[in-house]
């Protein structure tokens, strides 16, 4: 006769951090092998079923913060690797998702920002050349 395995339960502070790694969009396996968590995968899996989250709205808050963190970067292929490394997928992974969940384009993001950094440089050079300019 089998039993379950007995799993250690989730503290109180296990379970604030564990909450706050859901909203980032962090899995159970990520989480449950982060130092500073500590836990037992199926703890976490087992919490995360105790609270009705399903998987789906992990993976929204995932594409979520990975929008937040692109849109507010300066260079956006050093973001999408630090995002990699953290969420153990490869940077083509983050932009073929963000294409396919939120129709994001890289290449647009970056065309943009050249356009916002050309017309920066615009301004600075005007102001440069007419010191009245405010």
């Amino acid at each position: 006769m089998s039993r379950a395995p007995q799993v250690k339960p989730l503290t109180l502070k296990q379970k604030d951090l564990v909450q706050k790694a859901w909203a980032l969009g962090y899995n159970d396996k990520l989480i449950s092998a982060h130092p500073r968590i500590n836990a037992e995968y199926l703890a976490v899996h087992r919490f995360r079923h105790e609270m009705g989250i399903a998987t789906a709205t992990i993976s929204e808050n995932r594409y979520d913060a990975w929008v937040r963190a692109v849109m507010s970067a300066g260079d956006v292929v050093a973001v999408i690797e630090k995002l990699a490394e953290s969420y153990n997928v490869t940077p083509y992974s983050i932009r073929l998702l963000l294409w396919r969940h939120r129709g994001i384009s890289f290449r647009k993001i970056q065309e943009d920002k050249l356009k916002q950094l050309d017309i920066e440089r615009k301004l600075k050079l005007k102001k440069e050349n007419n010191p009245f300019l405010v």
